[in-house]
C-alpha cells in the first residue's frame, strides 16, 4: 500500500484532501498529516512515503524548499504541489525542481485524484524497472568483465568506461590481475554430455 503524506498549514484544506479521496481505490493510504515544512521533513528523515500533497506558501519551510529536501532524502517520491495563487514562477520551480505536477486551489479532487493515480503509476513503473534491473545486474557485471577481458585497452575505455557507474562497480585500483580459463576440447565435452542425457 503506498503511503501518502499531506501537507498544509491550513488544517481544513489538509482534512478535505484527507476525506475527498478514496484512497483505499488507489491502493494508499494517508501517513502522515503536517501542517508545516519543517514538520513534513522531519517525519521524512526516518519514514517511507511514497507521495507528497504539499501546498507552497507555508511558514518556516514553504513547499518548493521541503520538495527539494525530500527528493535528496528519497529521489523516487512523487510530490504534487498545491497553491491558492496562479504564479507561473511557481509552476516553473516546481517542475524544475523535480515535482511530478502543480495544482492550484481551489483543489477539484476529481482532478487531484487523476494526478495521484498518474503519479503513483510511474512509481509503480519505475519500481518495477528497478527491480528488472536488479535481477539483471549479475548478468550484467559478467558481461561486463567478459567484454572488458576481450577488448583492447583501447576499445575498452571507449565503450565500457561508463558501464561501471552504471553497475556501481569500483574500479579504483591501480592493477589487475585476469585469468582466462580456455577449455580446448568445449565442443567434445558439450557432445558427450548431450549423448549421456539421452540415453
Amino acid at each position: 500500500m503506498y503511503k501518502i503524506m499531506i501537507i498544509d498549514d491550513n488544517h481544513i484544506s489538509v482534512d478535505g484532501i484527507c476525506h475527498n479521496i478514496d484512497w483505499s481505490d488507489l491502493n494508499a493510504e494517508v501517513a502522515c498529516k503536517a501542517y508545516d515544512g519543517q514538520q513534513a521533513l522531519d517525519y521524512l528523515q526516518n519514514n517511507m512515503v511514497d507521495l507528497i500533497i504539499s501546498d507552497i506558501e507555508m511558514p518556516q519551510l514553504d513547499g518548493l524548499s521541503l520538495a527539494q529536501n525530500a527528493l535528496k532524502i528519497n529521489s523516487s517520491i512523487k510530490i504534487i504541489l498545491i497553491s491558492a495563487f496562479d504564479k507561473f514562477e511557481y509552476a516553473k520551480q516546481a517542475i524544475r525542481l523535480g515535482a511530478f505536477d502543480y495544482i492550484e486551489k481551489p483543489l477539484d479532487y476529481s482532478y487531484l485524484k487523476k494526478i495521484i493515480r498518474n503519479a503513483l503509476s510511474m512509481l509503480n513503473k519505475e519500481q518495477r524497472n528497478l527491480e528488472i534491473l536488479k535481477q539483471s545486474r549479475p548478468i550484467m557485471i559478467d558481461n561486463f568483465f567478459h567484454k572488458l577481458i576481450q577488448s583492447s585497452s583501447d576499445e575498452a575505455r571507449y565503450t565500457l568506461s561508463n558501464y561501471a557507474d552504471y553497475l556501481q562497480l569500483n574500479l579504483d585500483y591501480h592493477y589487475y590481475q585476469a585469468i582466462v580459463i580456455q577449455i580446448q576440447n568445449a565442443t567434445d565435452i558439450k557432445e558427450k554430455k548431450a549423448l549421456k542425457s539421452i540415453t
